[in-house]
């Protein structure tokens, strides 16, 4: 059966959109780490800094927010996020927006981040110590490490997607190491798990163009 070159182009990019389409669109969508819980205080502290960065954005028709604390390691974490939203580690290259234009999502990418050297070292206010080096690569002796030695410390996921009335929403999940408490010294393993969702009216993509 003959097929005209328009369906075959058809068929391609509805192929196309299936293979990209995996990621969430709506927050009750995104999958949640096992045993992640709310804590209340870091919720209100994120939800007030949150509803003041984007109280003003031009074009914003929805916003939303969900964040979880929980006590397995960022790379735990990361990996199985990596595993759930099928990311792919962000190599400067973008995507094709023409993904967007058929429907589909966005590739969910992710930029990890590592402790530095100078996470290692001594901090001092004036005479008094305010972070003991030594103590904190202590406390990170056991936790995994890269093929090249480093430490995850937090790692951020994307993705975008057009709506149905052609505005624009984008995701964002950033997972972060919250283990320390430097005022008491104190070191137990605890990850943040912020997620965030905004959506744009096709005015506000035009005038922010």
């Amino acid at each position: 059966m003959k097929r005209s070159l328009a369906m075959v182009l058809t068929l391609l990019g509805v192929w196309t959109c299936s293979v990209y389409a995996q990621a969430p669109r709506t927050m009750k969508a995104v999958p949640l780490f096992p045993g992640a819980t709310v804590d209340a205080v870091i919720l209100a502290q994120d939800k007030q800094l949150f509803d003041e960065t984007t109280s003003e954005m031009s074009g914003l028709a929805n916003r939303e927010l969900k964040v979880l604390v929980t006590t397995a390691p960022p790379d735990e974490v990361v990996r199985w996020y990596v595993a759930k939203l099928k990311a792919e580690a962000n190599n400067g290259e973008g995507f094709d927006p023409e993904i967007l234009a058929q429907g589909g999502t966005s590739p969910v990418q992710y930029d990890p981040s590592y402790y530095r050297p100078e996470d290692f070292e001594n901090q001092y206010e004036r005479d008094l110590l305010i972070r003991d080096g030594e103590w904190v690569k202590k406390s990170l002796i056991n936790r995994a490490r890269s093929a090249d030695g480093r430490i995850l410390s937090d790692a951020v996921f994307i993705w975008e997607f057009i709506n149905a009335n052609d505005g624009r929403s984008e995701f964002s999940l950033s997972v972060e190491d919250i283990s320390f408490d430097f005022e008491h010294k104190r070191y137990a393993p605890k990850s943040k798990i912020t997620i965030q969702f905004l959506e744009f009216s096709e005015e506000g993509i035009d005038e922010d163009e």
